[in-house]
């Protein structure tokens, strides 16, 4: 029983010793070679490491050469059993006539491993609760729509009327 509790207290010290010091900036740098590679770009954002994560603050996100979208903060928690992103004050950019207007106050993403990723969003279009399944390759997110957003027949077209809102599903 000693024996087992060592093993145990020693995975989680080694598990705290790694996500405190982890090297967050570094595996965000990787990240964006990753994306460049997809043609994602991050651009002009400020990095601040924090105890348990990373924080970005005033980055704009390119989709090739199309300024897709600029945001005041992005905070990243990554515990390996739990992690998080937290989007706040996001704008889309004005090449995407579609979205344009479009102001996210406040993005939450969560994933937990082996399952999936939980999407919340609250902005100038509505609610949004949702999920990405990563195994599926499937986004499905139920929107509380604001009126002007129901007007806007090239974003209708990808919802469907469901109980209490509408639904948007997209396989990749």
């Amino acid at each position: 029983m000693k024996r087992l509790l060592r093993i145990v207290g020693f995975i989680a010290l080694l598990w705290l010793a790694v996500v405190l010091f982890m090297p967050s900036k570094a595996l965000w740098y990787q990240s964006e070679v990753w994306l460049s590679q997809k043609k994602v770009i991050m651009h002009d954002e400020k990095l601040e490491d924090t105890l348990l994560g990373l924080n970005l603050h005033q980055g704009e996100l390119f989709l090739g050469s199309i300024q897709a979208a600029r945001m005041d903060t992005v905070k990243i928690v990554a515990l390996g059993f739990y992690n998080s992103m937290v989007i706040k004050n996001l704008f889309v950019g004005t090449q995407l006539a579609t979205l344009k207007g479009l102001h996210l106050q406040e993005a939450t993403l969560r994933y937990l491993p082996f399952g999936d990723i939980s999407v919340s969003a609250e902005g100038n279009f509505g609610t949004l609760q949702g999920t990405i399944d990563l195994g599926a390759k499937q986004v499905t997110l139920d929107v509380i729509a604001q009126p002007w957003l129901l007007k806007q027949p090239m974003l209708m077209r990808s919802l469907k009327k469901v109980e209490g809102g509408y639904r948007f599903v997209w396989h990749y």
